[in-house]
């Protein structure tokens, strides 16, 4: 793996999400010179006058834990309230 810049990262869509759970974009990131894995959800803004549009939230986990891809039912409804 190339090396990564403190504060710099890589997405990338997952082909096919499996489960529905499962993230639709992966990669990692270097923060505080500690990679981090990362796993993006794609969400329709529900509660916002930019209703109907996308939005990608984001969950980064320290690369050195084992199961570093969290579960979408710890992304609860209360994403859909993100402020622009």
């Amino acid at each position: 793996m190339a090396e990564t810049k403190d504060f710099f990262g890589t997405l990338f869509p997952v082909a096919e999400p499996k489960p529905p759970t499962h993230p639709h974009y992966t990669g990692s990131c270097m923060i505080d010179a500690r990679r981090y894995s990362i796993a993006g959800w794609v969400h329709p803004i529900q509660h916002c006058t930019r209703e109907g549009e996308k939005y990608i939230s984001l969950v980064f986990t320290p690369a050195d834990e084992p199961d570093s891809v969290p579960n979408q039912a710890l992304l609860s409804a209360e994403d859909d309230d993100i402020p622009f």
